[in-house]
């Protein structure tokens, strides 16, 4: 039987993300800055103030971050994307 390497998954998302021009620098980035944001929340925010901050604020970072490579920020029929 061969010996699994742990990190295949990884370099498999690596190699995925580096066909579509996205480092994933900057993918990690976006959502460690969603996430960070979300994490300030206090008991007293309302209860669905997490998930919108770490989408809202991971989904800005990841376009500001994208924008000068040509990406764009779009909207379709409510659905948000980020598109090169």
């Amino acid at each position: 039987m061969a010996e699994s390497n742990a990190r295949e998954p990884e370099i498999v998302v690596q190699v995925a993300l580096a066909q579509l021009g996205l480092p994933a620098e900057i993918i990690s980035g976006a959502v460690r800055h969603g996430y960070t944001q979300a994490a300030a929340c206090t008991p007293n925010d309302p209860k669905n103030t997490r998930g919108f901050l770490a989408y809202a604020e991971g989904t800005g970072r990841l376009r500001d971050l994208l924008a000068p490579n040509g990406w764009q920020a779009r909207e379709r029929n409510g659905y948000e994307s980020t598109e090169s």
